[in-house]
């Protein structure tokens, strides 16, 4: 009995927390439809704020995965194929090995064939063999347009179609027969298929079949070609050393892998991006929080109301919260499908941004990814949210009473002046009497303003000429590959030299030579470049004991004319006396990081060797060059050995002494003053018609891309700020026609006690004109410390900007603001003040 009594009464408990149980859900959902429907214009604007902070996030976040991946792709294609790490003459105990290797991506196979050539004899090529997984894994990420398959039969053949424009065949097909010339006689291919490479490459497949009929293979005439996975090359090294045992005749070649940028590449783009986003994000919470505060404020008797009639705080929170969720449900689609839309024109124009003379490589995809649009729309979310929860809590928390009696923000503090009613004191009182607003406002038109100015000033200190006159002396700047292979009939760094010299309207043509000199070790002596590596002391002691001829100490010898030497003298920290560099007495030595490692290796003297005759001859260093100021000298021929000089600048008189046999590694030329435009095409023909050349630099075609590439920067860059600045002013139209709106009894009774129209107009104007000014101070004053941290950072992204502090462009937005906010507020009083004074008192009261 006393169970079922105890069991009864908790069951009367329920039904009485029931009964008194506030459950008014169908109202509150009535209610918050009826307030949308009532406040359409407020609507409109947080529905646009909406809009553009959601098209902004996913226009950003579309532009930043797509550069990042057509970055890493172009640098993929440019070095031509994921392999970095070669070793000639493999066993299959070695491929064995080398698989074996946890970091390593793939391991394929190169057998050379036969040199041919074209029928007329312009064009070299190399035939080789590719299996399966050099095919595959390592070579066809860097290519693209496959057409066709790769050689299975003796006598297919698979080429470039840079290869088949140089054979005069621009419609391949199939099947079609390809004849070169071997040995000198004529030898037909059918062609399996072709692709576009966009790496210099003078290669020909040729099929597995074709190599064992000619009795070649892997072990006499191979190497296997090795990649590593993404950000793992130099772990794959370590690993390579540790698990494979090496003959005397073999070493590992390891070359420059672009991979191993992609990480920096995407953590800088990462951080970009994110800068961006949260830009985006507090200009839109500005917008936003000031719409929804502002509406609260607004609608706050109202609430008061809904208190008296017993709704609770967290109902009120919810009726103001679902209005924002309800308005974001309609503008982040609209703005994910703008920003989406947007991206077709954006990325494209951004990647013609990065693709200064390299096009073809570099593609203008748009990569989409479900990412994208989940980061979009849960930052536009949060945006949002952010933004609507303190109106929201705002509004729930105010007492009915409070509520009932609220006349908007009024200053607790009374002035007694004879001059106290001017309407511009009375303006700039109003100002700041809502200073949390006043503040949002400030801070979004501020933003807005110094984004754009900013962004600008960015761009305008990487101006073209700057560019140009920093990096490109000349008109024309040829590279060899720094190789040559005699035993094909092909023109050499000379005799395009002499090509150049009988251009018609080309005026004088340079050469650099270059030859690798080998350096007696002394710790002592190079310890300015010893010390930069990872392990000097472990560096120096393999120096001082290797044993093997192709690792000793040593570094690119390469000689520049004296006009060179001038010119680096012109921005140099520490010159070099020209006329002990022309007579070889000194040389100029690269690249040191710090001005201390310079003056350590200045006046030092140099032993330089060549190992093929025993030549040696002493020199002294007349300046080290910091890596800063290398753009001064134009050399085409690089090679790196650890812990060493990167090139040591000669003479011609001691690479003459030295090396007089030394190849032409740069021609460099300038053409008859004003016949570029005629000398041009004739340089292009022969760029393109010599696989020797490895790059070139021509003048008009570098600043004509750089020009393009800014103003892609300028449409993108100025497209973004200027809606950052639209967001600030729909901010500031806003808060005063809802000021204005919310003031109609204030200013109702101002009119009523004998203020005119024309007084009222003048004071609204006036408060225009503080935001105007104000805005400005911020302006000129922080603005202007941040404009110069944009224009300082340009110059520490790029070595030729210059800073200028953009006036006229100051100027121009200052009087656009002012137009703004001076216009708006006497065009919302004018609307405001069409009824009559008694109506309007009647109506706000």
């Amino acid at each position: 009995m006393a169970g079922s009594s105890q069991q009864e009464y908790q069951m009367g408990q329920m039904g009485v927390r029931r009964m008194l149980r506030n459950n008014n859900q169908a109202a509150v959902s009535r209610i918050y439809h009826r307030m949308l429907k009532q406040n359409k214009v407020r609507n409109v604007i947080v529905i646009l704020a909406i809009v553009l902070t959601t098209f902004m996030f996913t226009a950003v976040f579309t532009l930043g995965f797509s550069i990042a991946k057509n970055l890493n792709q172009m640098q993929l294609r440019l070095q031509g194929t994921r392999s970095s790490i070669y070793m000639e003459h493999p066993s299959e105990g070695q491929i064995n090995d080398i698989k074996s290797c946890p970091s390593l991506f793939a391991a394929g196979i190169q057998i050379d064939a036969q040199t041919v050539s074209t029928e007329s004899g312009k064009y070299s090529y190399l035939l080789q063999y590719d299996d399966d997984t050099e095919f595959n894994e390592n070579l066809k990420p860097a290519i693209t347009d496959i057409n066709g398959s790769y050689p299975k039969e003796e006598n297919e053949i698979m080429l470039t179609k840079q290869m088949l424009d140089n054979m005069g065949i621009t419609s391949p097909k199939v099947g079609q027969n390809v004849t070169l010339v071997m040995d000198g006689e004529r030898k037909n291919f059918v062609l399996s298929g072709w692709y576009t490479g966009f790496a210099k490459s003078s290669v020909c497949l040729v099929s597995k079949k074709y190599v064992d009929s000619q009795g070649i293979d892997m072990q006499k005439d191979g190497r296997v070609s090795i990649s590593a996975k993404e950000g793992k090359g130099d772990k794959l090294q370590d690993e390579l050393e540790k698990n494979v045992t090496l003959r005397q005749d073999q070493k590992f070649e390891v070359k420059y892998d672009v991979q191993s940028e992609n990480g920096s590449n995407r953590v800088f783009i990462a951080i970009s991006i994110g800068i961006i986003a949260l830009m985006i994000l507090l200009s839109g919470y500005l917008l936003i929080y000031n719409v929804m505060y502002i509406s609260v404020t607004k609608d706050i008797r109202f609430y008061g109301m809904l208190k008296t009639i017993g709704a609770t705080m967290s109902q009120i929170q919810k009726i103001v919260k679902k209005q924002a969720l309800y308005l974001a449900c309609i503008g982040i689609p609209i703005g994910v499908l703008l920003g989406t839309a947007v991206s077709f024109g954006v990325v494209p124009l951004a990647m013609n941004m990065l693709s200064v003379d390299r096009e073809a490589a570099l593609s203008s995809a748009v990569s989409f990814n479900p990412g994208i649009y989940v980061f979009s729309v849960v930052f536009a979310f949060a945006t949002v949210f952010i933004s609507a929860r303190k109106p929201a809590k705002y509004a729930g928390k105010i007492s009915a009473i409070d509520a009932m009696k609220y006349a908007g923000n009024i200053s607790g503090t009374r002035y007694k002046s004879t001059s106290g009613g001017r309407p511009w004191k009375m303006a700039w009182r109003n100002v700041f009497r809502e200073k949390k607003r006043s503040i949002l406002v400030f801070a979004s038109i501020f933003m807005g303003s110094v984004t754009f100015l900013c962004v600008n000033t960015f761009i305008s200190c990487m101006d073209a000429d700057s560019y140009i006159e920093h990096y490109i002396h000349n008109d024309y700047v040829l590279y060899g590959d720094g190789e040559s292979d005699n035993s094909k009939p092909q023109a050499t760094m000379a005799d395009i030299a002499d090509q150049m010299r009988n251009i018609p309207g080309m005026g004088t043509v340079e050469v650099d030579r270059s030859a690798n000199v080998r350096l007696p070790f002394d710790a002592e002596l190079y310890a300015p470049f010893i010390e930069t590596e990872d392990d000097p002391e472990s560096l120096a002691t393999f120096y001082e004991t290797t044993t093997n001829s192709e690792a000793q100490y040593g570094a690119p010898l390469i000689s520049v004319n004296s006009d060179m030497i001038k010119l680096y003298n012109k921005t140099a920290r520490q010159k070099i006396d020209i006329d002990a560099f022309e007579k070889g007495e000194v040389c100029l030595i690269g690249y040191v990081d710090s001005i201390s490692a310079s003056e350590r290796m200045t006046d030092k003297t140099l032993t330089l060797v060549n190992d093929q005759t025993g030549r040696k001859r002493q020199i002294s260093v007349g300046a080290a060059m910091m890596r800063t100021e290398q753009s001064a000298i134009t050399a085409g021929y690089y090679w790196v050995l650890g812990g060493a000089p990167e090139a040591i600048f000669v003479s011609d008189a001691v690479m003459d002494d030295l090396f007089p046999d030394a190849e032409i590694s740069c021609i460099i030329a300038d053409a008859e003053k004003g016949k570029e435009t005629e000398v041009t095409p004739y340089v292009q023909r022969i760029v393109k018609e010599n696989p020797i050349i490895a790059g070139s630099d021509i003048k008009s075609v570098e600043g004509s891309e750089f020009k393009k590439s800014m103003l892609s920067l300028e449409v993108i860059g100025g497209g973004m700020s200027i809606i950052l600045i639209l967001i600030g002013v729909v901010n500031y139209i806003n808060v005063m026609i809802t000021g204005v709106y919310t003031r109609k009894l204030e200013l109702a009774v101002l009119e009523s006690v004998g203020m005119t129209k024309r007084q009222i107009r003048n004071m609204l104007m006036y408060e225009g004109m503080f935001y105007g000014i104000i805005t400005t101070v911020l302006i000129v004053t922080l603005g202007s410390l941040m404009m110069y941290g944009a224009g300082r950072l340009s110059v520490n992204i790029a070595d030729y900007a210059v800073f200028h502090y953009p006036y006229v462009l100051v100027a121009g937005v200052v009087v656009v603001l002012f137009a703004i906010c001076i216009v708006v507020p006497a065009m919302v009083f004018r609307l405001v003040t069409k009824d009559t004074v008694t109506s309007r008192l009647r109506e706000a009261s």
